[in-house]
């Protein structure tokens, strides 16, 4: 491969590493809220994010889940960003089933404007949707939500923007629960010096 006048020459062995039977990540670690038969009810998820330039996020769920039912009923949904102080917590909602265990008192939760799905008080930023489209896709359900609703604790803010080194996201690779190690470049900016 070359590279630009000052690079060096960098060779890359790529190896299929043959982990195809489950994605592998890292994707981000949400706690997917809705309102279930009158209660809050969370589920973990790693299967989600932004799906275009319009304010639509998009989240995969098994059709077994709870929350699954819970968002099929209502309507809608919300997408909890978790730090890594929430780590027990975050499994635990991954690891129970709401048709055994009442997971309503596991957080301190609110209602946004709309009060219409349960956001998670310590988690920030949290996005309140109201599902527009829903696809099944081999035994899940992906459900596409206009964005209705963005909430930030103050203190993981700088400059009235989520923080990430505040925020604390844990992103999951693997079955490991793993945490960011900060900004590297900012986005359009970054490659501004690459001439082809």
């Amino acid at each position: 491969m070359r590279g630009g006048r000052n690079d060096k020459l960098i060779l890359t062995v790529m190896k299929n590493i043959k982990i195809n039977n489950y994605p592998f990540g890292p994707f981000p670690v949400m706690l997917i809220g809705a309102t279930v038969d009158g209660k809050s009810n969370f589920c973990t998820a790693g299967a989600g994010g932004c799906v275009c330039h319009a304010p639509v996020l998009s989240i995969s769920l098994n059709e077994a889940h709870e929350t699954t039912r819970g968002i099929i009923e209502t309507g809608y949904f919300s997408v909890n960003i978790l730090s890594v102080e929430l780590l027990e917590k975050t499994d635990y909602c991954g690891m129970v089933s709401a048709k055994e265990t009442d997971k309503s008192s596991v957080f301190d939760v609110f209602y946004g404007e709309t009060g219409t799905a349960p956001l998670i008080s310590a988690c920030s930023p949290g996005f309140l949707c109201k599902v527009f489209k829903t696809v099944d896709v081999y035994g899940f359900k992906v459900f596409f939500g206009d964005l209705l609703e963005t909430w930030a604790n103050e203190n993981a803010l700088t400059d009235g923007k989520p923080d990430p080194a505040k925020v604390n996201p844990m992103v999951f690779m693997g079955a490991n629960y793993c945490r960011l190690g900060g900004i590297v470049g900012k986005a359009f900016k970054a490659g501004k010096n690459i001439q082809l």
